[in-house]
């Protein structure tokens, strides 16, 4: 008998990420300022979709997820089989929250403690060797820039 609860993970572990599904976004400490390849997930299936299925992420890349208005963002891992660094991101593109080390198919619900408009998914490790802290900021390419993000 199958078990039902791996079917999410084979139909979503279908749709990998093309080039063109690629974007670079930059996060600005105050030590340097370091470019990331994302994918972005801009829809509620792509929310929901995530990185489960993913067994790894490349040096410098993650998956971006952006929201139509403030949002209260909820996460888990289930499914999901990389350690993770999640960044809280509000409308300025500052980064406000960062949850480290988030474990691999864990189901405890990691929430953003105010409304975010985007959240930048990477992996374990990469805000501690970046040195990103609260405050710094996440800039998009111009097509991205338009996602509502105010200015500075």
């Amino acid at each position: 008998m199958i078990d039902i609860s791996i079917i999410p993970l084979i139909f979503f572990s279908l749709f990998e990420p093309s080039e063109s599904d690629m974007r670079t976004i930059w996060v600005e400490t105050t030590f340097e300022k370091t470019a990331y390849r994302v994918e972005v997930a801009d829809n509620a299936l792509e929310h929901l979709r995530g990185l489960m299925g993913r067994t790894s992420l490349e040096e410098h890349s993650g998956m971006l997820f952006l929201y139509e208005r403030e949002t209260q963002a909820k996460f888990w891992m289930k499914n999901v089989a990389i350690p993770l660094d999640i960044l809280f991101i509000d409308r300025c593109g500052v980064i406000f929250e960062i949850h480290k080390d988030a474990r691999p198919h864990a189901e405890t619900i990691i929430t953003s403690s105010q409304p975010v408009m985007a959240v930048l998914e990477v992996p374990s490790g990469v805000s501690q060797r970046d040195r990103v802290r609260i405050g710094d900021k996440v800039s998009f390419s111009r097509s991205l820039d338009a996602m509502r993000l105010c200015q500075r």
